[in-house]
């Protein structure tokens, strides 16, 4: 199987995008969370990743409400 984005011959340590599933070397792949994108996929996963750590961050010093009880 060939990388998508070098064109060389996966033989080990070899990620697929959790976007579009291309193969990958792990060199040529980006993470983000955890997770391995290709370069198409990348910028995308980049700005939804800063909204979910927005959103983390958020939820993490909102004052939860006292009891009602």
């Amino acid at each position: 199987m060939e990388c998508v984005e070098c064109g060389r011959e996966i033989k080990e340590g070899g990620v697929k995008c959790s976007t579009c599933a291309a193969a990958l070397h792990q060199e040529c792949a980006k993470k983000v969370l955890g997770k391995w994108y290709c370069r198409r996929c990348y910028k995308q996963a980049k700005k939804s990743a800063k909204f979910e750590l927005m959103a983390r961050r958020d939820y993490l010093t909102k004052k939860l409400p006292k009891k009602i009880w």
